[in-house]
C-alpha cells in the first residue's frame, strides 16, 4: 500500500486501483446484498496479497520496522487525529475518542493490521530453519479457523492471521514469478469466475448455517483467493490494452482513500442524505461527492502534507 513512486508495476498499480474502487463501493452499498458479499469476500484479502508481493527474504530487520512503522502507523495515527477531529466537531460525534482504546475510526484499522502481518512474515521468512517455518505455518492455520470464531480483539487484530496467509501468498506469487500467461487469460478468468461464484454459492446458499467452522474457513480462502486471481487477470489485461491512467492514480494513492473516504460518507450521510429522498440518486450523489472529496484530498496531502504519509 505504501509502495513508491519509482519502478511502479503497472498492472499491480490498476489491481490496487480496482481494489480501492471495490473498497469504496462495497462500502456504500449493504454488506448483506449478493454485490456486497461478493466484494467483501476479497477487497481486503486482495490488498495483504498485493502488499506480501513487495515483500522480500533478507529484507526484516530494524530498517524494515522502522520504514514499516513510517509508512504505515505513522499515517494511521494522523488520519486517526484527523478524522477523529472531523467526526467529533463537524458530526457531533462525542464517542470517537472514547472508543479509541478499542476500534479506529473507518477502515483505518487495516494499517495497524498490515504493519503486524508484514513484520511478522517477514520475520518468518528469514527463520534458517524449515521446521520452525512448518511450524508457523500451522500455527497460521489454525489462528485463521480462529478468526472465523467470536474471538475479537482491539482495532480487529483477530484478522492478523487471516491477513498473513495473504501476505504469503502474494510473496511467494512474486517471487516466482506466477503471472497468468497472456495466452490463456481468457479461459483462467472465465474459470476464476466460476469458482468464485461456485464458491459464494456455496457459502450463502448450500452452507449458511454450517457449524463446521472448518468448512467455512476453506471456503473463505478459496473465495478469496478466486477474487484475486480474477483482478490480477483483469489487471493485466487492462495493462495490455490501455493505459489506464485513472486506475494507475488510484492505485498510487490508495492509502489516502483507505484512509479517508468513511469519513466522507459519513459526512454526506450528515448534509446531503436529509435534502435527497430518492435513494438511488442519493448513492450516485454521495460516490461521487465521496471520490471528489478524495481525489482533493490526495493532490493536497501529496503536494502540502507529504510527512502525513510517513514521507520527508
Amino acid at each position: 500500500m505504501e509502495q513508491q513512486q519509482t519502478n511502479r508495476i503497472g498492472f499491480i498499480d490498476i489491481a490496487k486501483g480496482i481494489g480501492i474502487l471495490l473498497v469504496v463501493i462495497g462500502h456504500l452499498i449493504s454488506e448483506k446484498s449478493i454485490p456486497g458479499k461478493m466484494i467483501y469476500s476479497f477487497h481486503m484479502p486482495l490488498f495483504w496479497f498485493l502488499s506480501g508481493c513487495f515483500l522480500r527474504s533478507g529484507g526484516g530487520g530494524r530498517n524494515f520496522i522502522v520504514r514499516k512503522y513510517n509508512t504505515l502507523l505513522v499515517p494511521c495515527f494522523a488520519f486517526t487525529c484527523i478524522c477523529g477531529l472531523a467526526e467529533y466537531y463537524l458530526l457531533g460525534n462525542d464517542k470517537v475518542f472514547c472508543n479509541l482504546s478499542y476500534e479506529l475510526p473507518g477502515a483505518l484499522w487495516f494499517l495497524p493490521n498490515l504493519f503486524v502481518s508484514s513484520v511478522l512474515f517477514a520475520t518468518i521468512i528469514n527463520i534458517k530453519h524449515n521446521w520452525a517455518k512448518f511450524l508457523f505455518a500451522f500455527v497460521v492455520i489454525y489462528l485463521c479457523q480462529m478468526r472465523f470464531n467470536l474471538h475479537q480483539f482491539p482495532y480487529k487484530l483477530h484478522y492478523t492471521p487471516y491477513a498473513l496467509f495473504f501476505v504469503a501468498v502474494g510473496h511467494f506469487y512474486r517471487t516466482y514469478n506466477a503471472y497468468p500467461s497472456i495466452i490463456s487469460k481468457y479461459a483462467r478468468m472465465l474459470m476464476f469466475l466460476g469458482l468464485s461464484i461456485l464458491f459464494h454459492i456455496l457459502l450463502y446458499v448450500v452452507l449458511p448455517k454450517c457449524t463446521h467452522i472448518e468448512c467455512i474457513t476453506i471456503l473463505h480462502i478459496l473465495t478469496a483467493v478466486c477474487g484475486i486471481a480474477l483482478i490480477i487477470i483483469i489487471s493485466k489485461w487492462i495493462e495490455c490494452y490501455s493505459n489506464c491512467s485513472v486506475l494507475k492514480y488510484l492505485g498510487r494513492n490508495t492509502l489516502v482513500i483507505m484512509s479517508l473516504h468513511v469519513l466522507y460518507m459519513h459526512m454526506c450521510l450528515e448534509f446531503i442524505k436529509p435534502h435527497v429522498a430518492n435513494w438511488l440518486l442519493y448513492k450516485s450523489i454521495e460516490i461521487s461527492v465521496v471520490l471528489f472529496l478524495c481525489v482533493l484530498s490526495i493532490e493536497v496531502i501529496n503536494r502540502q502534507f507529504r510527512f502525513i504519509l510517513g514521507k520527508i
